[in-house]
C-alpha cells in the first residue's frame, strides 16, 4: 500500500481490508509492504492501533516500509502489537522482510 498521505482511516482501511482477506482464505501469515510519504502522528494513531492489533491475534505481520525516517514509529507499533498479543516484525528493507518470511515458512511449513 501506498500514496502521497497517511492518515488515521487510511491506515484503518487497509489494515481492516488486510484483516478481511487474512481472515477470508485462512492466512495465519503476511507480508505487507507500505510506502506513504507522510506518517502518522503516534498520539493520534495510537487508539487505533490497539484496536486493530486485537483483531490480528493468530495472525503473524511482516511489515516493511519503503520510507526509512518511518522507522521508529513502525518500531512502536510493533511494540503495541506485541503487547496486544499479535507476532510481528518491522523492516526497513524487504530483503529482510522476504528472509524473515521465508525462515518462518521453512520453520512451520517444511516437508519431512
Amino acid at each position: 500500500v501506498g500514496g502521497e498521505k497517511d492518515g488515521i482511516k487510511t491506515s484503518e482501511d487497509y489494515w481492516m481490508a488486510i484483516l478481511s482477506v487474512c481472515k477470508q482464505k485462512q492466512y495465519n501469515l503476511v507480508l505487507v509492504e507500505e510506502n506513504f510519504k507522510t506518517e502518522v502522528d503516534l498520539e493520534k494513531i495510537y487508539p487505533s492501533l490497539v484496536r486493530l492489533a486485537e483483531h490480528f491475534r493468530g495472525i503473524t505481520i511482516i511489515f516493511v516500509d519503503h520510507q526509512l525516517s518511518h522507522y521508529s514509529t513502525n518500531k512502536f507499533g510493533q511494540m503495541i502489537a506485541e503487547n496486544q498479543g499479535v507476532a510481528c516484525h518491522v523492516y526497513n528493507s524487504t530483503d529482510e522482510a522476504y528472509e524473515k518470511l521465508n525462515e518462518i515458512i521453512n520453520r512451520h511449513y517444511r516437508t519431512a
